[in-house]
């Protein structure tokens, strides 16, 4: 009796929850690949219980962001499957897509209350928080021991903060008082941390999301809020800078530099003419053979290897949708295109009926936080899909929600938020 009433808490869909939380606090930590692991398949493996034993799986697999999901893993497991084998397709396949729909049906399935979804909201912004102090406590290190951060090391956290941070901006709408005031720092600490880094796309996304926010939202961010935020930002960077000048020095050799984005439109010209010999499937998932097999056409191209030392001429696109074209063909960045149009859809949708203040804020950040990692940052950077599906998993469990509202419970819930 005992064992029974145990096994089904087990059950329960807060306990799939509490993997996503797990997942969302350590999917961009380093050393913690078993923690990640068990925090995807335990949840998986309850889900898939409760599908047996309830003889329905819980999700709407008709859903046209799961289907455009779907058509996009097969893209890459035939693509994989024609270049290398089926058997390394399939690792190929476990490595990403098996863990990206995973993700997908587990975050739609547990978070299948707005109650959950908000909390998952919640764990983003605290996961956020905690990145950034990582983040500024290693940039205070460089900057105490050298007066300048380990660049290659730091941009890193400009990828994770990007993702995270609009689901901060929501805390600070959330909070009031003092809770309110901590929020506001965290946002401060964000920018601070992205302009240090000197990744130039990053700060155009942070900012261009921080806009859309305090656009859409001007109802509950004043004006005189955005420029005392803004004006400490500026504040604190102009102290540092003048505390320590190199790393001034840094980020202005950045601002300009225009060496790096040559060597990127070469990449991006090298890997198109590459990808067009094998226009529909492409060559395959594999990132460690498509970098040698890019360092081999550079060579015939140039007479010589990629330079590993600076300026570094990059082995990768450095751009998603070019990736998608080389490596799994004009399908597969055909069906990348069609799974981020469907995400803006439904969320446009879901925007524009603004059945909920929660359900609106909500698609709202998920639209900032696509927007600025994987379509923005994607124009110069290679991303890892497999974040972008808890995104995709938050859309699909937030259509599913927005459906249960009506249109009377939004007015009065976004005038007393």
């Amino acid at each position: 009796m005992v064992s029974n009433t145990i096994f089904h808490k087990i059950l329960k869909p807060d306990i799939i929850c509490l993997g996503i939380y797990v997942y969302i606090l350590f999917m961009y930590a380093e050393g913690v690949s078993t923690i990640v692991t068990i925090s995807i398949y335990m949840p998986a493996i309850i889900w898939l219980i409760n599908s047996i034993k309830n003889k329905t799986v819980g999700v709407n697999l008709k859903e046209p962001i799961f289907l455009a999901l779907i058509g996009l893993s097969l893209s890459g497991l035939v693509s994989s499957a024609v270049n290398y084998g089926f058997v390394d397709a399939i690792i190929l396949f476990k490595k990403t897509y098996l863990k990206m729909l995973i993700i997908y049906l587990i975050v739609v399935y547990g978070c299948s209350t707005l109650s959950r979804l908000e909390r998952v909201a919640f764990v983003m912004a605290a996961s956020g928080v905690i990145y950034m102090l990582a983040a500024f406590y290693a940039v205070a290190k460089d900057l105490v021991t050298t007066g300048y951060i380990d660049y290659f090391d730091i941009r890193y956290y400009a990828t994770v903060l990007l993702f995270y941070s609009p689901f901060i901006f929501l805390q600070v709408l959330n909070h009031k008082g003092r809770v309110k005031t901590a929020w506001v720092a965290a946002v401060i600490g964000v920018a601070v941390v992205l302009v240090m880094t000197g990744v130039r796309t990053s700060w155009v996304a942070f900012f261009v999301i921080l806009g859309f926010w305090a656009t859409l939202t001007k109802k509950t961010i004043t004006l005189s809020m955005a420029v005392k935020t803004v004006s400490v930002i500026f504040l604190i960077t102009i102290i540092i800078f003048i505390s320590f000048p190199s790393q001034y020095k840094l980020v202005r050799g950045h601002l300009f530099q225009t060496t790096q984005l040559t060597l990127r439109f070469e990449a991006w010209r090298n890997f198109v003419d590459m990808a067009t010999t094998k226009l529909y499937l492409g060559y395959g998932q594999d990132d460690e053979v498509m970098a040698l097999r890019y360092s081999e056409y550079f060579s015939t191209v140039n007479g010589r290897l990629p330079s590993k030392t600076e300026p570094m001429e990059p082995t990768s696109p450095h751009n998603q949708f070019i990736k998608m074209f080389y490596q799994q063909g004009g399908i597969g960045m055909l069906l990348y295109a069609v799974v981020l149009l469907c995400l803006y859809v439904r969320l446009g949708i879901i925007m524009y009926h603004k059945r909920h203040a929660s359900i609106y804020l909500i698609a709202l950040c998920l639209v900032l936080s696509i927007t600025g990692e994987y379509f923005i940052r994607i124009m110069f950077e290679d991303r890892s899909l497999i974040p972008y599906s808890l995104l995709i998993g938050m859309v699909g469990a937030l259509t599913n929600i927005n459906t249960v509202y009506d249109n009377t419970k939004y007015e009065h819930n976004i005038s007393s938020s």
